[in-house]
């Protein structure tokens, strides 16, 4: 289920956690909250299934509306050197500056 395009998601855990609870009536079953950058940077809030991530990727939905994942350097400190579960992209942090946008990612 799509909520909808945002300007950008939570970054911290506390944020995300936060967004979580206010958009869970409108998941269901299986599915739970996610905020994930599309192929062309726009944001996107939806409900769909967590996928493990593995470490050295961060998450991103296709123009279809699934997940899929790019490749991060793994030694940028930003850039998970950890499997963790797609709803969890704070772990995936781009700039800590501006909190929005997927810098450290590399074309797969």
């Amino acid at each position: 289920m799509t909520i909808g395009n945002i300007e950008s998601c939570p970054v911290t855990k506390e944020a995300w956690e936060k967004r979580a609870a206010e958009r869970e009536s409108e998941c269901g079953g299986e599915s739970v909250y996610h905020c994930l950058s599309d192929n062309v940077g726009r944001k996107w809030e939806k409900c769909v299934q967590q996928s493990l991530i593995k470490e050295g990727f961060c998450p991103i939905f296709t123009s279809g509306g699934y997940i899929d994942w790019k490749s991060c350097n793994l030694s940028d400190p930003t850039c998970p050197n950890i499997s963790y579960k797609s709803d969890q992209v704070y772990k995936c942090k781009g700039s800590e500056e501006d909190g929005e946008e997927l810098t450290n990612l590399l074309p797969r």
